[in-house]
């Protein structure tokens, strides 16, 4: 796994636009609160301890990704795959996870605001679909 800084991050995303990829990247701690990463993707990404807070993640692929107490407060994580993932203590208070896929995903000791996960995702978490 290579690593990359914030300024990195915020350069490819300023050459290249939405749908960068840093699949499979090591960004454990780092700083990308605000940051614009539609269409990203972060699959098997480390993000553990990163501050995600006030990111837009719109349809970002986190499929497989460590999110493991990341500050994901206040982000916009809509239509977003975390298939998979692992959220075990990351704060998603204030989130915005409407579409948002959670098949499988790991919610261990997360943090949501109240009624932000639904049912349905939920459901997903523990690897059960809807009928």
């Amino acid at each position: 796994m290579s690593s990359l800084s914030r300024e990195n991050i915020i350069e490819l995303i300023e050459t290249k636009g939405y749908d960068i990829n840093l699949s499979g990247l090591n960004l454990s701690g780092l700083d990308l609160s605000g940051l614009t990463l539609i269409k990203a993707n972060l699959s098997q990404a480390d993000l553990s301890r990163a501050n995600l807070s006030g990111a837009n993640l719109y349809m970002a692929d986190l499929t497989n990704a460590d999110l493991t107490n990341a500050d994901l407060t206040n982000a916009e994580i809509v239509w977003a795959n975390l298939s998979e993932s692992r959220l075990d203590g990351a704060d998603l208070g204030g989130a915005n996870l409407t579409g948002t896929l959670f098949y499988l995903t790991k919610i261990i000791g997360a943090k949501f605001s109240p009624g932000e996960l639904t049912g349905d995702q939920h459901m997903q978490s523990l690897g059960l679909k809807k009928r």
